[in-house]
């Protein structure tokens, strides 16, 4: 047990000792009131100054003091005026007792009409609330009926989306192969026009050399019709 020097208390292993003088009597064990005392103390270096309490030995209840001469003669007239009123709280209620009981009773019709008024105000209430729990039912008739709609709508919007999603794909892998197709065509396209810039060149290079043979003809033309006239000179010396 650990609890503080003087007149607090503190929780410990075992239970609460509310009076922590040493060698106290009065000790609240475990809840149950015991007598102990305190046998021996620990001191504990807290700044609290909390002690701990090392043993402690259970004794016996301490017998009631039995009181002699003017003192009991003192306890004797108190107990008889306690008995005396005792004695005339008896008799008054003996002769008041109906006229209480009535009022009881009438204070009791009152708060129970006042009670049968409220119950009435609360039917008329709850007669309200049933007709606004019809309505909200009825409604959520409809609404179920709604979500069913929905839920069906939904089921043929899925199988469209569905369906659409394949024409989709099917649109997708044309568009694919399609491409591929241009691709190619775009290769063939550039192979052609290649072919075609070649075919150019190979034209003009011919034409160049068709020009050069005629100009090269015209020049043998010339020459034949100068070794003719040349022939025909000596012919006529001849």
């Amino acid at each position: 047990l650990t609890f503080l020097n003087g007149a607090g208390f503190r929780k410990g292993v075992h239970g609460k000792i509310k009076v922590c003088t040493e060698g106290s009597r009065r000790v609240l064990w475990d809840g149950r009131p015991k007598f102990v005392r305190v046998v021996r103390m620990r001191a504990v270096n807290d700044d609290l100054g909390f002690t701990d309490v090392k043993s402690t030995k259970e004794v016996k209840r301490p017998k009631k003091q039995i009181y002699e001469g003017p003192e009991a003669v003192l306890g004797l007239v108190i107990a008889s005026v306690a008995v005396l009123v005792d004695i005339l709280r008896a008799v008054v209620l003996v002769f008041t007792g109906p006229i209480s009981t009535n009022a009881r009773l009438s204070q009791r019709v009152r708060v129970l009409e006042k009670e049968s008024s409220s119950l009435k105000a609360d039917k008329v209430n709850l007669e309200e609330d049933l007709g606004t729990l019809l309505e909200v039912e009825s409604a959520l008739q409809v609404a179920e009926v709604t979500k069913e709609r929905i839920s069906e709508q939904s089921e043929s919007l899925r199988g469209d989306l569905e369906e659409r999603d394949s024409i989709i794909k099917s649109l997708s892998e044309e568009k694919g192969k399609l491409t591929e197709q241009i691709r190619s065509l775009n290769k063939k396209s550039k192979a052609m026009a290649d072919r075609r810039q070649e075919y150019e060149n190979q034209k003009v290079s011919m034409e160049l050399e068709i020009q050069r043979l005629l100009t090269r003809t015209g020049e043998l033309e010339s020459q034949v019709r100068l070794l003719e006239q040349e022939n025909a000179n000596l012919r006529g010396e001849q």
